[in-house]
């Protein structure tokens, strides 16, 4: 499922060790074109990705603004 907030759109894998994947609202890309793809394809397609580990909570919370 896909999470849209003001700044940016994610879709989130909750299993630890996997990566939440992004993409900027401001981005010249369409989230649900990007999104719709397998985790490679939607790298090379323009995505970023935040992986499960370490500080991960705390880099979301930037991408957010928060």
């Amino acid at each position: 499922s896909v999470a849209l907030f003001p700044r940016v759109a994610i879709a989130d894998c909750v299993d630890e060790g996997n990566a939440i994947y992004y993409v900027p609202s401001d981005s010249r890309l369409s989230w649900k074109s990007v999104l719709r793809h397998s985790k490679r394809d939607a790298l090379k397609a323009g995505a970023g990705r935040i992986i499960h580990k370490g500080d991960w909570k705390s880099r979301v919370r930037d991408l957010l603004g928060r």
